[in-house]
């Protein structure tokens, strides 16, 4: 239980990491706009892993 939680805060920290990059990266140049969708993708495939990884927590 306790590593369940502490891996989700590990993805938590991530996301928040990677957020804040997201937030330096959103301004200015082309080479910068695309660091800034790679990064939203990324933000995108954890928050859906995140969702499925509670959801499946849940059930079992």
């Amino acid at each position: 239980m306790i590593k369940r939680y502490a891996l989700s805060l590990r993805y938590y920290k991530l996301v928040a990491s990677s957020f804040i990059s997201v937030q330096k990266y959103k301004n200015n140049t082309q080479y910068q706009k695309t660091i800034f969708k790679i990064h939203l993708t990324k933000l995108c495939f954890i928050f859906v892993f995140l969702l499925v990884y509670h959801l499946l927590t849940l059930l079992l």
